[in-house]
């Protein structure tokens, strides 16, 4: 009787195989994760000692922007590489784009981006005298900058070297100028896609405003925001991305003030949809997870829509949230201790597409130990156009609404400021009363 074959070799030849393979992929990744960066991996410095060079032909921009909706300066950095020259070489390479800042102590602030060649598609209208668009944004300190750029070509080995100067002035008459206190002068931004909510919020930018609220006596701040795709944006999309990139970046900053005797609460409101789509209490840094999960949902088209069918309930949310909040007791946590100044922040885009005509007034209370700001961020073209703030204050009554209307970076920048030093002064004076 013949025994049967032994399995032991095949499955130890199968193991080792395995086993080599694993190590293998194991090295690779490790080489990979191990590839020194491109300003270490092609001679950098050696070639800014040599000078201007241009062995493709190129175009750089460095350009000041301004005051961007984060309250952080801005800049702009543009590489275009002619796209005639560039399709005569060869393309189973990559090109590489690098851009230094140098500020005025010598300190260095680097980025890159790189392309795969053969990913280049060129359609026949556009032609060969198309170009290679590279772009970079910055938050920056003000100063004077030196902006270094430099290319290479994978597969020629040529490269081009140019320098720019760049200066980013001082906000004139700056109503929070110790604001970028501790900011590093240079902060690229990550590339994200504009279609992406962290396009607006940049949650990959980690410098956070120095905007500190001082006071003897207790202060709770509650931000009530509203981020509905409302009929005020005409049922467009881009209309409300506009928006949305001026009110997400001023929900953050706001969010970054400092409460050193007190907390900070912030409500997401959907007004059209009549619903509170996001809380957080006790915030030292704003959920922003869970708030983009809230505003997934948000299409300008889709609330258009509805609107057809369904009559239009009026922005009466914003008060009944404001006046459920004043309504909750904020005991203080001892005899001693005075209760709370309760401060309360709302925000909105323009309301009058709302109807106020079915609100009751003078539901609010008279007099509450509390301070209400309302701050209405127009982005339309007709700045005022739609504007509501009377309706809001008539709704509110009789309770004093301390209004804002902002058009601008600076319109917000200025209202903070006035916030912040109202909130103290007010904080102040009631502490010293009650002594």
């Amino acid at each position: 009787m013949t025994p049967p074959r032994s399995s032991a070799r095949p499955v130890v030849a199968s193991t080792l195989l395995s086993v080599a393979l694993l190590v293998g992929f194991s090295l690779l990744a490790q080489a990979q994760q191990q590839e020194p960066p491109p300003f270490e991996r092609l001679p950098f410095e050696q070639w800014i000692k040599e000078g201007p060079k241009e062995q493709l032909p190129w175009q750089t921009r460095a350009m000041y922007f301004g005051l961007s909706g984060h309250q952080r300066l801005i800049a702009d950095i543009e590489v275009e590489v002619g796209l005639s020259e560039l399709l005569q070489r060869p393309r189973n390479s990559q090109l590489m784009v690098l851009v230094q800042l140098t500020d005025s102590s010598g300190q260095v602030f680097r980025d890159f981006e790189k392309k795969e060649l053969s990913e280049i598609q060129v359609g026949a209208k556009e032609g060969r005298n198309e170009a290679l668009r590279f772009s970079w944004k910055a938050f920056m300190l003000p100063g004077e900058y030196r902006v270094t750029f430099a290319l290479y070509h994978g597969g020629t080995g040529e490269h081009n070297v140019a320098e720019r100067k760049l200066k980013v002035p001082a906000l004139n008459k700056d109503p929070l100028p110790e604001a970028w206190r501790n900011l590093p002068p240079v902060e690229f931004w990550a590339p994200i896609k504009d279609t992406d909510l962290d396009f607006f919020y940049r949650p990959d930018i980690e410098g956070r405003l120095y905007l500190p609220l001082v006071t003897r006596r207790p202060v709770r701040v509650e931000i009530l925001a509203d981020f509905a795709a409302s009929d005020i944006f005409h049922g467009s999309q881009v209309a409300y991305n506009y928006y949305l990139g001026a009110a997400l970046p001023t929900l953050k900053t706001f969010s970054q003030i400092e409460v050193r005797n007190g907390s900070i609460d912030i409500a997401v409101l959907d007004l059209a949809r009549q619903r509170v789509g996001f809380q957080q209490q006790g915030l030292k840094e704003l959920d922003w997870t869970n708030l983009k999960k809230a505003l997934a949902g948000n299409e300008a088209g889709v609330v258009s829509v509805d609107a057809l069918h369904v009559k239009h309930p009026g922005p009466v949310l914003l008060r009944d949230e404001l006046m459920r909040r004043i309504d909750t007791p904020d005991h203080p946590g001892s005899r001693d201790e005075p209760a709370p100044l309760r401060v309360f922040i709302l925000m909105s885009s323009p309301l009058g597409l709302y109807s106020f005509s079915n609100l009751k007034s003078d539901l609010m209370p008279e007099k509450c130990s509390c301070v209400v700001y309302y701050l209405e961020y127009d982005s339309s073209r007709l700045p005022g156009f739609f504007s509501a703030i009377g309706s809001v204050k008539r709704m509110l009554r009789p309770l004093p609404v301390h209004t804002f209307s902002a058009h601008s970076s600076q319109g917000i920048r200025q209202a903070l400021a006035r916030i912040l030093r109202e909130v103290s002064e007010t904080a102040t004076s009631s502490e010293a009363q009650r002594k």
